[in-house]
């Protein structure tokens, strides 16, 4: 296990209730009540599925779990250790309508782009992932989700995305595969954990969503029909399962350390590779990072792979991928950028027993 100090992506590619703070408040979705929408200084939000209700909660709130966690330990860095699954890891085959279900949407994934300055592509790195359902591979999921619909017809068709275990029963994705062109959160798709694509095999599958945990600022606004527009530097969000998933799908640790040149790796289910059918990595190191960001100009990636983890060599993730960048001759770099983990959100999740 790995010891640290004390306690211890741009193309956009494409986490069950446990402990509710009691000092935050709540408003109706379904009254248009979204934290974007009320002008709040909300920082963190958790939408219940069934009851369709976002819960805010404030910096204030956030920076008062923080200081009491650090008058109990004095630390500059938050970590949730990993953990490999405790039950037997089992090869299900996919069904025929599941199978088919992949087929329909093998090549469609989401692609959005974040701007950079640089004119060279970067190397494609990426290796297959031979077995995905050994240590670590399990603990990733490729996602499906089925198609969305809504008074302005369809918006987004199959589609596919990955995704990765973290805590008691968490999974971590990029936000822009779980909500339509209008902010709608999507409540009907599936996790495969360790999918083969080889033998059409995986280890584990969860459907039964019950919540997420995101960042409300992600979205910035709303345009005269109603579509939303985005903030990158927020594209992250758990979805939380309506049962407890650890023991079977293990999970990755978090860790808020970063560093230029930190040497990390990625994993996921990209689209333009096999059809998506298919795990592949690539390893690299961090090459800048703000408190939000970090970029990885050395780790290829593409659409489907929205949502992978950056993972270290002891299965410590310290962000999500969110985006690849995009020159200014509009090429697509493949450069890959994501969401880092902070401090706050680490000790949030630990406080209230999600992780």
């Amino acid at each position: 296990m790995k010891m640290k100090k004390a306690f211890s992506v741009l193309m956009i590619f494409v986490l069950t209730i446990m402990l509710i703070p009691q000092d935050i408040f709540a408003c109706d979705l379904k009254d248009n009540c979204q934290s974007l929408d009320a002008g709040s200084d909300a920082v963190l939000a958790y939408y219940d599925v069934k009851t369709q209700t976002e819960t805010l909660i404030t910096e204030d709130e956030l920076q008062a779990v923080v200081s009491n966690a650090q008058r109990k330990r004095s630390v500059d860095t938050a970590e949730f250790e990993p953990q490999s699954a405790s039950e037997p890891q089992e090869q299900k085959l996919l069904t025929k309508k599941e199978k088919q279900m992949f087929d329909d949407a093998k090549n469609n994934t989401l692609e959005y782009y974040g701007e950079s300055q640089k004119s060279t592509r970067a190397i494609d790195n990426r290796s297959l992932v031979s077995n995905p359902q050994a240590d670590p591979y399990y603990r990733i999921a490729k996602l499906y989700f089925s198609e969305t619909t809504n008074a302005a017809g369809t918006q987004k068709a199959g589609y596919m995305g990955t995704g990765f275990a973290i805590g008691p029963n968490l999974c971590a994705t990029a936000r822009h595969c779980l909500t339509d062109d209008y902010g709608n959160w999507s409540t009907d798709f599936q996790a495969f954990y360790g999918y083969n694509g080889y033998n059409n095999t995986y280890t584990h599958q969860f459907t039964n969503v019950s919540a997420y945990i995101y960042y409300p600022q992600y979205i910035t606004g709303r345009s005269a029909d109603g579509k939303i527009t985005t903030d990158s530097n927020y594209d992250v969000a758990y979805v939380i399962w309506g049962e407890r998933t650890v023991e079977k799908t293990g999970c990755f640790g978090m860790s808020s350390e970063i560093n230029n040149g930190m040497s990390l790796r990625k994993a996921g289910y990209p689209g333009n590779r096999d059809d998506g059918y298919r795990m592949y990595e690539a390893y690299g190191s961090v090459t800048s990072y703000t408190d939000l960001r970090l970029d990885c100009d050395n780790i290829y990636c593409s659409g489907g792979q929205s949502g992978s983890p950056y993972f270290d060599s002891d299965y410590y993730v310290h962000g999500v991928i969110t985006h690849t960048r995009m020159p200014s001759n509009q090429v697509v770099s493949g450069e890959s950028s994501g969401r880092r983990y902070d401090y706050s959100l680490i000790v949030w999740l630990q406080n209230n027993n999600y992780v």
